[in-house]
């Protein structure tokens, strides 16, 4: 399912975990949703990839909160040659409960809520990048994230940032984060391990590969796969080359189908919070995918000249 000719995407409903001390205080599903997409574009080698995801309000004490990533990458022989993103993120920094709940409290009362926008161009070990902020309606939703590129595409073209750049060293492929993930739930391996870029920071991800019969069991009742043999795990974290910090995650995914984007996974984007983002069998996402301006595109076609 959600496969088509050149195209695949899955659509998502988040569940959100919150604990104290080690301890879960507060479990509700449906406080968000997203999705991902992965098409290819023939005429010029390359991939496209896409996620957005986002809080339901209503759901979630009002807590609204999204993000957006796209990238662009031109392979040859299915190696990545150039590589470009273009994101947006709420802008928010709370590392505990008390400070998520003060920053709900002044975002109900406001009518522009800040986002960080960023994009990048990787071609071998070089990265060019550009960072800053901007506002938009408080109003907005994760599902609005067609008009909410098009009010970014406006304001971007009256700024003037900064390009940053920097380089690895040795000599290999950086690669972008969604790609990375591609490669490794495409691989056979047990094990993959990577070199990923973003915003300047260079990234080291580690992914290990197994069967999932216990999950699968779960795929099977909810209709997302037929046998609990097609269910695998990727176990990984991504670490921070510079700090050392690591992220773990969990990625499961259809060993046996076309369509490799994942049916769960799930992370910590805070000390405090577990997000889980499970597929539903919804065909159509609540935004079309071909919907979306790839402005990733655009930051590729505007910074090639740089790379000469």
């Amino acid at each position: 399912m959600g496969a088509m000719a050149g195209q695949m995407y899955r659509h998502y409903d988040a569940c959100a975990h919150i604990t104290v001390f080690g301890l879960t205080v507060f479990s509700r599903c449906g406080v968000g949703g997203g999705f991902a997409l992965v098409k290819s574009r023939p005429q010029d080698h390359a991939v496209i990839l896409q996620f957005v995801s986002g809080s339901s309000p209503e759901r979630a004490h009002g807590l609204n909160r999204m993000g957006l990533i796209q990238e662009v990458v031109i392979e040859e022989g299915a190696q990545p040659v150039e590589s470009s993103y273009f994101g947006f993120i709420t802008a928010n920094n709370e590392e505990s409960v008390a400070q998520a709940t003060k920053a709900l409290d002044d975002s109900n009362r406001a009518k522009q809520a800040p986002y960080t926008w960023a994009e990048g161009i990787a071609t071998g070990s070089c990265m060019r990048y550009r960072i800053n902020r901007l506002q938009l309606p408080a109003a907005y939703r994760w599902s609005d994230s067609a008009r909410m590129l098009d009010d970014i595409q406006v304001q971007l073209k009256g700024q003037n940032v900064e390009q940053l750049t920097m380089h690895a060293t040795g000599h290999e492929q950086l690669r972008t984060f969604l790609y990375a993930m591609r490669s490794a739930l495409l691989s056979p391996a047990a094990k993959t391990e990577q070199s990923v870029i973003h915003n300047g920071t260079l990234f080291h991800l580690t992914l290990n590969r197994s069967a999932d019969a216990k999950a699968g069991a779960e795929f099977v009742k909810s209709g997302l796969i037929v046998r609990e043999s097609q269910a695998m795990r990727l176990t990984g974290s991504i670490r921070n080359v510079k700090t050392g910090f690591e992220t773990p995650f969990s990625v499961w995914f259809d060993g046996n189908s076309v369509n490799i984007i994942p049916l769960r996974f799930e992370f910590k984007p805070r000390s405090y919070l577990k997000l889980v983002f499970q597929a539903d069998r919804q065909e159509t996402p609540s935004t079309p995918p071909s919907t979306l301006p790839t402005m990733a595109a655009d930051a590729r076609e505007g910074w090639t000249q740089d790379f000469k």
